[in-house]
């Protein structure tokens, strides 16, 4: 026995159209593609189709034979190699056609074959080279390859496939008995319970006046409840620039100082006026785009 073994496949998908020769056809496409080892497999219809076959008495091939009409191209089988320094395509077909009696199936080397539409399949070997030459049974085989033994040891028993009851035993959980449940209970630890309990409120100090003089005193420093204490020795820092909320007039820029008064331009109509903030409680406000705002109350006259 002789064996090569090939690290480098390729494939090539083929079509042949009707009237082409398919013989011809693949001898033009190994030309072309360079191939020199190949594994040729195809099906599909043919019109015609010579074919010969070996005569084991003979040592030899037969006359060819040419057969014609509906072909059904079962099975082409076949590989390229190398003969005497040529590419040697190597053939053999499986035909079918109709008798009219039946089917009558049709085998031998393929030498020429009329395509109707073929389909192929190359596999191309481009690591090997292998050399047809001829045998002394007639017949031209390859002569390249490794040597291997003839008998080659027996390979080892698979081990045993586990069965569907075993692995069903093996994954299926150990039931808890009662006894076991009433020990794992018992040595459990007991749950902690916490219980969230309200802190007891601060008890109120109350001063209690020693005398009515005094708690009349205590109610007279109290400020009276949501009343804002005002200082009014305090000089509001109002800056050129700042921009002052007046109750009449409206909102104004601050554009001069001089002591208490304070020149002002109106946003509503441009013209400047001139106010005493003497008159005026004035409170800061939300600044607008970094700009101050102070807010005017006119004061009570006391």
């Amino acid at each position: 026995m002789l064996v090569t073994s090939s690290q480098s496949v390729r494939s090539l998908v083929v079509r042949l159209n009707k009237g082409e020769d398919l013989a011809e056809s693949l001898a033009s496409l190994i030309t072309s593609q360079r191939i020199t080892v190949a594994t040729v497999q195809g099906h599909g219809a043919l019109e015609a189709v010579i074919l010969d076959s070996y005569d084991a008495r003979a040592r030899t091939y037969g006359d060819a034979r040419t057969f014609t009409g509906r072909l059904e191209l079962i099975s082409l089988q076949g590989h390229l190699s190398t003969r005497e320094g040529h590419p040697d395509l190597y053939l053999h077909a499986a035909v079918a056609r109709d008798t009219g009696n039946g089917v009558e199936v049709l085998g031998g080397r393929l030498i020429e074959a009329q395509v109707v539409a073929v389909e192929l399949t190359l596999l191309l070997h481009d690591d090997l080279h292998l050399e047809r030459t001829p045998e002394t049974t007639g017949i031209p085989t390859w002569r390249t390859g490794s040597t291997v033994p003839s008998a080659p040891a027996r390979p080892a028993p698979a081990p045993a496939l586990a069965t569907a009851s075993s692995i069903a035993e093996s994954v299926r959980p150990r039931r808890i008995t009662t006894a076991e449940r009433a020990e794992a209970a018992a040595q459990a630890p007991a749950p902690e319970v916490m219980v969230a309990r309200r802190p007891a409120p601060a008890p109120e100090v109350v001063t209690k006046p020693a005398t009515l003089a005094e708690a009349a005193q205590q109610l007279h420093a109290m400020p009276a409840k949501h009343e804002r204490t005002v200082d009014e020795n305090v000089t509001p820092e109002v800056a050129i620039g700042d921009v002052l909320l007046h109750p009449t007039l409206g909102d104004a820029q601050v554009v001069g100082l001089n002591d208490d008064r304070c020149d002002i331009k109106l946003d509503r109509s441009g013209s400047v006026r001139a106010i005493m903030l003497d008159y005026f409680e004035v409170t800061p406000q939300s600044p607008r785009d970094g700009v101050k705002v102070w807010k005017l109350v006119s004061r009570k006259p006391r």
